[in-house]
């Protein structure tokens, strides 16, 4: 297999540079340790915001913040990457005051979110949480593992992320334990072979420590249509997670879409 892809790549790669050379890593490389390989300093002059989520929205986080695994549904336009944020934010600062090392990656299904997102999250812990971002055009090789292991917070396509879960090489190589909370925004466009599919698979198979995980998923008006939808994700979650969520979860979930349209004005 290897000698398989250094012809297809058609780099002279020394055999103790891959990753069947070295022990299988299971537990996370601190961010601190790469602290000296971030780029920038996110903007440490420039006070951060507050954020305040309303009502519906700290609902929606309730069940993250207790370090569950989560369904976050709600209509477009109702502030889900704010509750990621906070999410995002409360596990770092728990961790943190545990003595605890923690990454957070959002996962973003398409290339222009990547820096939208980054630039949400930098809005609220800027001098606090050093975050990069990450798609396809970006930066390629063992600076783009050694940023990303730096990172308190990355923002990276699903594909970004497959990619260097799956590398043979030790230095572009990330490890399912180098992350303690995965968000995966917009999982309501996944399909079968949608990147969310093999990466959710590949965390599954995984056999070390498994990190948190949320998934936004866009809530509309209660059709036949959209409840499809919130079902295809409740068994994803299901059959790759084991977490099953009661009856009385997913009834209120499908309910609340219907609300929460109402409460932010969405149609």
């Amino acid at each position: 297999m290897i000698e398989k892809r250094r012809r297809r790549t058609g780099k002279s790669v020394k055999d103790d540079e891959f990753v069947g050379a070295v022990p299988e890593i299971t537990e996370m490389r601190k961010p601190s340790d790469y602290a000296h390989f971030r780029t920038s300093m996110c903007d440490d002059v420039q006070e951060s915001e507050t954020l305040k989520l309303r009502p519906y929205q700290e609902e929606l986080a309730e069940a993250a913040l207790r370090g569950k695994n989560t369904i976050a549904c709600a209509p477009t336009g109702s502030g889900k990457t704010e509750v990621a944020i906070h999410v995002a934010t409360s596990h770092l600062d728990e961790r943190a005051e545990n003595r605890q090392p923690a990454r957070v990656a959002m996962l973003v299904p398409r290339t222009p979110l990547v820096d939208q997102q980054k630039h949400r999250f930098h809005k609220y812990v800027r001098g606090k949480y050093y975050v990069e971002g990450f798609h396809g055009s970006g930066l390629k090789g063992a600076s783009r593992r050694d940023i990303v292991l730096a990172c308190d917070i990355v923002v990276m396509t699903p594909q970004i992320l497959l990619n260097m879960l799956k590398s043979i090489r030790q230095d572009e190589r990330l490890y399912v334990c180098d992350f303690s909370l995965l968000i995966f925004d917009e999982v309501h466009h996944c399909t079968k072979d949608h990147p969310y599919n093999i990466l959710m698979q590949t965390i599954h198979d995984y056999q070390g420590p498994k990190p948190q995980h949320t998934l936004l998923c866009r809530g509309l008006p209660a059709r036949p249509q959209n409840v499809i939808i919130m079902m295809k994700v409740v068994t994803w979650e299901i059959q790759l997670f084991s977490a099953v969520p009661s009856y009385n979860q997913i009834s209120h979930s499908m309910g609340r879409l219907i609300e929460w349209s109402e409460y932010c004005g969405v149609e």
